[in-house]
């Protein structure tokens, strides 16, 4: 029936609204209801609007139709307020919206129900801030009788209202060194409009790695030697919150240091990986071969032009960052020394870039060419 086109259009306009509001006066604890939250996203933009089918009580009611529109949603900033045009015939609506869920309702006008057409929505938001279900009451009242039912409404975003809002900032960070080259951190999580979707780790200012998880650890680091950090929180919309305040540790002094038990002869030495589980989908068996000028001056020793580290008894321990494969790899050598020009051991690594970064273990020697 065309009449019940009119009706859904009005309903489908109450869709956009996207997320609503919560009735305060419903319940049954008998008190006024919370206040409302804050939104789950910005829903300024286009919507298209599926509406329908239209279930009532008189089967004359009834209507079948799958109708769609757009309607456009204007949202200032992160209120609980918006405007709603329908882009049919243009009829302006004010609604609010309140965390995920919207209600809606209120008088219409409707050519079909000359005695009075009232409706009301309730829908709900998903996590991306993009879609929103849920469902439309409505009454008409008409000469000879009325009707009321209910219908379907689904609205997906299609144009506007890109997510600016940044997640809040991670608070609580702690920063612990648990040995002479490890240092781990932890904070609280942050919370964002639509969703956090991980954290970004800063050492002395600079970008490290992004993790998932509201910890990390910083390995590879030089015995007895500070280190500061920061942390701060992303969403899906690229939105990063401002960082952490600054939280520093040392790591612990390394022992024996100053009795070698070798002192491995400068000169060139050939170092060669051999790939082991990684997160970075290597494959694993493939090894790689790179020269390196290795100095031992005392216990401290360089491989230059990227490692620095120590050769505590027999246990040789470097460190590099440098850059690969267009990002930044930190790494950590422990290899045990057998001769004054041959060790082997195992390499920990982490590649990081623009905000993504894997990891793994492979096996490594060095020998004197």
């Amino acid at each position: 029936m065309k009449q019940w086109k009119v009706v859904l259009s009005i309903l489908v306009l109450i869709f956009s609204v996207a997320v609503a509001l919560n009735n305060c006066g419903g319940g049954g604890d008998g008190g006024g209801g919370g206040g409302l939250i804050a939104p789950a996203a910005n829903i300024t933009g286009t919507w298209r609007v599926d509406e329908g089918p239209a279930d009532s009580s008189l089967n004359s009611c009834d209507d079948s139709t799958i109708y769609h529109y757009d309607v456009a949603i204007t949202h200032t900033g992160t209120g609980n307020s918006f405007t709603l045009v329908d882009q049919l015939d243009f009829d302006s609506y004010t609604g609010t919206i309140s965390g995920t869920n919207i209600s809606y309702s209120g008088p219409a006008t409707n050519s079909d129900c000359p005695l009075g057409f009232t409706i009301a929505v309730s829908l709900t938001l998903n996590a991306a801030g993009n879609v929103a279900s849920g469902s439309a009451s409505w009454t008409c009242n008409y000469s000879g009788g009325s009707c009321s039912g209910t219908t379907a409404i689904t609205a997906t975003k299609t144009s506007g209202g890109a997510d600016t809002t940044a997640p809040s900032v991670p608070m609580g960070l702690t920063a612990t060194a648990v040995s002479t080259g490890q240092i781990n951190l932890s904070w609280t999580a942050s919370t964002d409009n639509v969703g956090v979707t991980g954290y970004k780790v800063y050492r002395g200012g600079v970008f490290l790695k992004q993790v998932a998880s509201i910890s990390a650890s910083d390995i590879g680091l030089s015995p007895a030697t500070q280190y500061c950090y920061t942390v701060s929180a992303v969403d899906a919309a690229g939105n990063e919150s401002q960082q952490s305040a600054q939280q520093c540790a040392t790591t612990q002094p390394g022992g024996g240091c100053d009795a070698a038990a070798f002192n491995l002869v400068s000169g060139t030495w050939r170092f060669t990986w051999t790939s082991g589980p990684n997160t970075c989908g290597s494959p694993e068996g493939v090894q790689s071969s790179w020269n390196y000028e290795l100095v031992q001056n005392g216990s401290s020793i360089t491989a230059s032009p990227d490692y620095s580290g120590t050769l505590c008894g027999n246990t040789l321990t470097l460190n590099g960052t440098y850059a690969e494969d267009g990002g930044t790899t930190t790494e950590t050598i422990t290899a045990t020394v057998s001769s004054a020009t041959a060790w082997s051991g195992t390499s920990n690594w982490t590649w990081s870039v623009s905000g993504y970064s894997c990891s793994g273990q492979y096996s490594i020697t060095g020998s004197k060419l």
